[in-house]
């Protein structure tokens, strides 16, 4: 009996090792993390990525998404989104018609990848753990009444690139998987609508 008992804890040594190691990082190494990986999003020149957001059964979206400061350009399976800054153009490819909007407008109750990193740094209780090649944060909100509850980030060791995402908005949890994240030297054209590569759409003007 003794020996057996021996030879279990002889196996679970490594994984008690493994599991004290694993939640050893304190908050401010969290936040490290995130630092880190907020330093990714705002390289000068802008950034790619491939994502799929997903919420549950309603809502199913996956595309290509170009950065660069305050401007972007995103593709999707229904539409193309050019934001310059300044303007917002929403091509509907079926209907054939361009929707052309304020910034402030069209991003209203939304925040940039940035914004939303500082605000989990700021207003989350963070812990992390070991998730093979990944950093997992737990992030839990310090307020009741914030519209995401709690989440999880899974940031890439290496890179300190975020390759998903899981969080919790009221009852339903929503994921977003990320990758082939590409730092970039995008000039700012880019982010404008050419109107002249799509000359028969029709234009809603909503500013």
């Amino acid at each position: 009996m003794a020996t057996r008992l021996s030879r279990i804890i002889i196996l679970f040594i490594p994984v008690l090792t493994l599991n004290i190691y694993m939640h050893a990082y304190t908050e401010q190494e969290a936040k490290q993390v995130l630092e880190n990986t907020l330093a990714q999003f705002t390289h000068k020149g802008g950034a790619k990525i491939g994502y799929r957001f997903k919420i549950s059964r309603l809502f199913d979206r996956s595309g290509t998404f170009m950065f660069k400061d305050d401007k972007s350009l995103a593709f999707g399976k229904k539409d193309i989104v050019w934001n310059n800054g300044k303007t917002v153009w929403i091509l509907d490819k079926k209907a054939r018609s361009v929707k052309i909007m304020n910034p402030k407008e069209s991003r209203e109750g939304h925040k940039s990848l940035d914004e939303e990193l500082e605000l989990v740094k700021n207003s989350y209780k963070l812990s992390m753990t070991d998730d093979g090649d990944n950093y997992c944060i737990h992030m839990k909100a310090i307020k009741r009444k914030a519209d995401i509850k709690q989440g999880y980030l899974y940031v890439n060791k290496k890179t300190y690139v975020p390759v998903h995402v899981r969080m919790k908005v009221a009852f339903i949890w929503a994921t977003i998987d990320i990758w082939d994240f590409e730092k970039a030297d995008y000039k700012d054209e880019m982010f404008t609508f050419p109107s002249h590569k799509y000359p028969n759409v029709k234009v809603i003007d909503k500013r």
